[in-house]
């Protein structure tokens, strides 16, 4: 009996180890895709899953992907454009809660605000100004790791006369995507009855 409960105990601490390696940083380049992909669920075995959201402008909304020559894009990179000039934003959603969310803008000539949210509510924001055709910039959401839960965020391109126009007077750019997904509760919870159970046997052994 006793031997029974320990496997059963030790089973249920390596399920949660198991889960827990499973997660870590997520990095996606999107190289694995061709110019012209639209970008939904491609990703969703690795937890995110994209779409656009906007309705200053009407027609199809779909994320894809563009050939791109700004370092470090490797020739693939996110653009939120249906025709190199329509705009919208990017929105990440993401299956389990995140703690840090970081993409990069490349061909930074407009406005650029990334926006963390837990449901509906705004945990986190960053924004940089207009740059050059050139620059690149790093968009990261939950630096110091734990502190701020997410479970979405949202690239918001402030273009053209005025924010929400969805107009921009060329390309943009995303690219390398790195996110560090937050243990599920299931996994901490295998962790804690596998470690409980060992206790409670151990010390009955000891008695």
């Amino acid at each position: 009996m006793k031997k029974g409960l320990s496997i059963a105990c030790a089973f249920f601490m390596v399920l949660g180890i198991v889960n827990l390696a499973g997660a870590g940083l997520v990095e996606i380049d999107f190289d694995d895709l061709t110019a012209g992909t639209i970008v939904t669920d491609q990703y969703s075995d690795q937890g995110v899953t994209f779409s656009l959201t906007g309705t200053s402008i009407a027609g199809p909304k779909t994320v894809r992907v563009s050939s791109s020559t700004y370092a470090p894009a490797s020739g693939i990179a996110l653009r939120p454009s249906e025709d190199g000039r329509t705009f919208y934003d990017i929105e990440m959603s993401f299956s389990t809660e995140i703690d840090y969310f970081s993409i990069l803008s490349l061909d930074s000539d407009e406005p650029i605000t990334a926006t963390a949210y837990l449901g509906d509510d705004v945990v986190d924001s960053v924004s940089f100004a207009a740059g050059g055709n050139t620059e690149v910039y790093e968009l990261a959401l939950g630096e110091v790791y734990g502190r701020t839960l997410f479970d979405r965020v949202i690239l918001d391109v402030v273009a053209g006369p005025g924010p929400g126009s969805g107009y921009a007077g060329g390309p943009e750019y995303f690219d390398n995507l790195e996110y560090n997904p937050t243990p599920e509760p299931g996994t901490v919870f295998l962790l804690g009855l596998g470690l409980i159970g060992l206790v409670s046997q151990r010390k009955r052994f000891r008695k």
